[in-house]
């Protein structure tokens, strides 16, 4: 194997690493937003779905400047959650990655001599 074929697997492999990690911080972080939405709702399905028809009917009745507003504050909700989450798992990231640096690919069209 050339050498660039191994820096090119593990740059593919550190890329699918850190999109995993931030896709799943990014799930885990709508996940608590859709959490407290839910317990402002007092945690009921009927409530959870009340809410959320009256928070649609207001956002489409709203100004374009009402809207931008809104979407600002949930962009900041989203980054307050997100930003912990990464945080708690970046040596977990961090370990993982490493772990991929020690190991070399395995490539089993080359024979053991």
């Amino acid at each position: 194997m050339k050498p660039s074929e191994g820096r090119g697997a593990a740059a593919a492999y550190w890329i699918v690493t850190v999109w995993a990690w931030c896709a799943l911080n990014g799930l885990a972080a709508l996940g608590l937003l859709a959490l407290f939405f839910i317990l402002f709702a007092n945690a009921s399905f009927e409530g959870f779905f009340r809410e959320g028809c009256n928070l649609a009917e207001h956002y489409l009745a709203a100004s374009p400047a009402a809207r931008a507003s809104f979407q600002h504050i949930i962009a900041w909700l989203f980054a307050g959650a997100f930003v912990p989450l990464a945080a708690m798992r970046a040596r977990a990231l961090a370990a993982d990655l490493r772990a991929s640096a020690a190991t070399r690919p395995s490539n089993p069209t080359v024979t053991a001599t």
